[in-house]
């Protein structure tokens, strides 16, 4: 009794050459017993062309540059009516994973070890920045909650005191008030204000974000096959993504602890 397996995969990966022998020693293991039938790789390049390969090896020895870039590799065994194996990696679809077989233990024997591998190995997590805030479930709650935040804000300064408006202090030639005006902002805020507009300025910071992402979604993928100049390409874009976020978090310990320094100093000063 035979049995076929057909899954899509619209995650990122980066395949290298140990993916690729690991790959193909999985398929001819659990192949072994139904075909005697060879791998063969055929790879397709941005300039057009697919070349056909028989080894892991000579697909890894491509240029894998931008001129002749590896856009799209399928891994395939096939024997006529025996068993069909098929996998696809590409940059612009889905991945692909299909097998037919004459034997369903192989065929589902195959398919688990080839999924397991694949999802631990080479498939890159879904919890990834680029992947959340390219949801479209992320997305409607970040574009939601910032207009709701935002009218929230306009509401309350609709129905806040005004007092003193900024133009009439500005006007003024009492330098006093200028200053005092610029240093009692917090008092001024209505109360249960502050939380809103925080709340809000982050949100607009996660709507920038968002935009920015989903904007350039394509150059910001992920999908690598990862070897020649592609792989040197990877590489400086790894160490650039860790000195960025390296450079965020110091940021933030710098602004947070300058926060605290500050206040502590001003609660000096005012006990004095």
């Amino acid at each position: 009794m035979g049995a076929q397996v057909e899954t899509e995969y619209s995650r990122e990966f980066v395949l290298s050459e140990e993916h690729l022998v690991r790959l193909a020693d999985i398929i001819k293991t659990r192949t072994g017993n139904v075909t005697s039938a060879t791998l063969s790789y055929r790879v397709y390049r941005a300039d057009d062309f697919y070349v056909d390969y028989d080894t892991p090896q000579e697909v890894v020895a491509e240029e894998n540059s931008p001129r002749n870039l590896v856009k799209k590799l399928v891994i395939s065994l096939e024997e006529k009516e025996k068993i069909l194996v098929r996998l696809l990696f590409s940059k612009t679809d889905k991945s692909a994973l299909e097998i037919e077989s004459a034997d369903r233990d192989t065929a589902f024997l195959l398919a688990s070890e080839l999924k397991e591998y694949m999802n631990g190995d080479v498939f890159l997590s879904k919890f990834r920045l680029g992947s959340i805030f390219s949801s479209e479930a992320v997305s409607n709650i970040i574009v939601g909650s910032t207009s709701i935040l935002a009218l929230l804000v306009l509401f309350q300064l609709a129905n806040a005191d005004p007092g003193a408006t900024p133009a009439e202090v500005l006007n003024g030639n009492d330098i006093g008030k200028k200053i005092d005006y610029l240093l009692t902002w917090r008092e001024r805020t209505p109360q249960g204000m502050r939380p809103l507009m925080y709340a809000t300025v982050l949100a607009m910071g996660a709507l920038v974000l968002w935009t920015t992402i989903r904007n350039n979604k394509d150059k910001l993928a992920t999908r690598i096959f990862c070897w020649g100049r592609e792989a040197q390409r990877y590489a400086k874009y790894k160490g650039l993504k860790e000195k960025i976020l390296w450079g965020v978090v110091i940021a933030l310990a710098v602004g947070v602890t300058g926060g605290l320094m500050t206040g502590a100093i001003q609660r000096f000063l005012s006990g004095l």
